[in-house]
């Protein structure tokens, strides 16, 4: 075996467009928009685009639970 084969490399971050994240919590796009606005959805802006992480989706989909 080769030392690259045997190092595990760090798990990349999955990003979503509002688009996907739009398409997973089955809500319209400006609805996450305005999620994103009012800060309770953690955005990232590469150039004009806006991508969000999986994990953040995730714990907001915990902090909403009743």
């Amino acid at each position: 075996m080769t030392k690259n084969a045997t190092k595990s490399s760090p798990e990349q971050p999955v990003f979503y467009t509002v688009k996907e994240t739009a398409q997973y919590l089955r809500l319209c796009e400006k609805q996450i928009r305005r999620l994103i606005d009012r800060g309770e959805l953690p955005a990232h802006r590469f150039g004009t685009a806006l991508r969000i992480k999986k994990e953040a989706i995730d714990a907001y989909v915990e902090a909403q639970r009743i």
